[in-house]
């Protein structure tokens, strides 16, 4: 699933999802993340400030998440790490 638009920041060169995740979580505004697993983007990560309501598209070469997971880890098959946000500001 890609949750397009709402970009903040694109790094690249970015080892997986969990990384992506972490990326999301030291980096200020960022809410939800989309990571290129496949395809011309892979290793790209999209940190975003908001998850895309209306544009979500299907996309088997996506990953895309919260900046934090409580329990269990979006779906997916992509390994999740928990994140303590250190500071948010809201």
């Amino acid at each position: 699933m890609d949750f397009y638009g709402e970009d903040l920041h694109l790094a690249k060169g970015v080892s997986g999802a969990g990384q992506c995740q972490r990326l999301c979580a030291d980096y200020p505004d960022c809410s939800y993340f989309s990571f290129g697993s496949g395809g011309e983007h892979r290793g790209h990560c999209w940190l975003k400030r908001a998850k895309a309501h209306r544009d979500r598209r299907e996309n088997r070469d996506r990953v895309s998440g919260p900046w934090i997971c409580k329990s269990g880890g979006p779906t997916g098959g992509a390994n999740f790490f928990e994140v303590e946000k250190k500071s948010r500001w809201f």
